[in-house]
């Protein structure tokens, strides 16, 4: 088992919070490059002066492309919101499974965060680097209740403020630590409530 099949086993396996050791050789790190890694990475520069959870709603109504199967079944592809926190800096991802994904990434977000910056990364990192002498942790959340939940309007109950908010404001309080937050979502088809 390879160092990247054991930790991608840590942060995938049922939370038990079995300490899990990644073996690494003599000065070596954990490095996930970005073109080791199946689909897209967006980087998303906001601009400082959007209006927050109110756009944030926006990208999240237009994700409406639904995939299915023959029978009905929801195939469609998942992506992923990703916020940094890396060297003293927080920064923004989005992981498109498909470059199609991505074009219509950019220009949702293009189109709901004006003026921000958005573009593939190419070369570099798919994850911070994970030096041989530093630990991980890592937890796996899911939804209590059931795992569609419409977003149609970005002031109902559990956006009063921006969820975000509290996260990043705890991430720049850790000096000499890198955090990754991951929110893994699909489109969902309209005929979600049946059944």
């Amino acid at each position: 088992m390879t160092t990247l099949d054991r930790f991608t086993k840590m942060l995938s396996s049922s939370p038990q919070y079995e300490a899990t050791q990644l073996e690494f050789e003599e000065q070596e790190s954990f490095v996930q490059r970005q073109s080791d890694t199946p689909g897209t990475l967006l980087r998303i520069r906001p601009y400082k002066e959007n209006d927050g959870v109110v756009d944030g709603a926006g990208v999240l109504q237009s994700v409406h492309d639904v995939t299915t199967n023959f029978r009905g079944k929801n195939t469609s592809d998942h992506h992923s919101f990703e916020v940094w926190f890396d060297q003293g800096k927080i920064t923004f991802y989005m992981h498109a499974a498909t470059e199609a994904a991505a074009d219509k990434f950019r220009r949702r977000v293009g189109n709901n965060y004006a003026n921000s910056e958005i573009f593939a990364v190419e070369d570099g990192y798919a994850f911070p680097v994970i030096d041989s002498d530093e630990y991980v942790a890592g937890a796996w959340l899911e939804m209590e209740k059931i795992p569609y939940y419409p977003i149609r309007h970005h002031n109902s109950e559990g956006f009063e403020t921006d969820p975000y908010g509290e996260i990043t404001s705890e991430m720049l309080s850790l000096d000499d630590s890198t955090v990754v937050t991951q929110v893994v979502f699909r489109p969902a088809k309209q005929s979600w409530t049946e059944g």
